[in-house]
């Protein structure tokens, strides 16, 4: 998947207006590009959101610097640990990897 078609996925289940533009980038607040996977500003909303829908004091992602994130069991079904380049990429990747098994199994 794009980093488009992932932060179109981000920003669906976050409940964020988006509007795609002439090239197929999808845009928030009608102009700015998504950037869920460049900025932990964008992305930590997300893991908070995750935490919450977890209801637990146990966290749902760990984020284990420098380059390692993992998703803990979530209703006894997912367990994964994700690498990348960095810490907000491997975050990034857990991030919609959660949502891609929510959105499956859950919702």
């Amino acid at each position: 998947m794009s980093k488009q078609k992932n932060n179109k996925l981000i920003a669906e289940f976050m409940g964020e207006p988006i509007e795609i533009d002439y090239e197929g980038t999808p845009l928030y607040d009608g102009w700015k590009p998504l950037e869920y996977h460049e900025s932990w500003d964008w992305l930590m909303p997300v893991v908070e959101k995750i935490q919450r829908i977890h209801k637990s004091s146990e966290p749902v992602i760990s984020i284990q610097p420098p380059q390692t994130c993992t998703i803990s069991p979530f209703k006894g079904r997912l367990y994964k640990s994700f690498y990348g380049e960095t810490t907000l990429q491997a975050t990034h990747i857990a991030v919609i990897e959660f949502i891609k098994w929510y959105n499956k199994n859950i919702r």
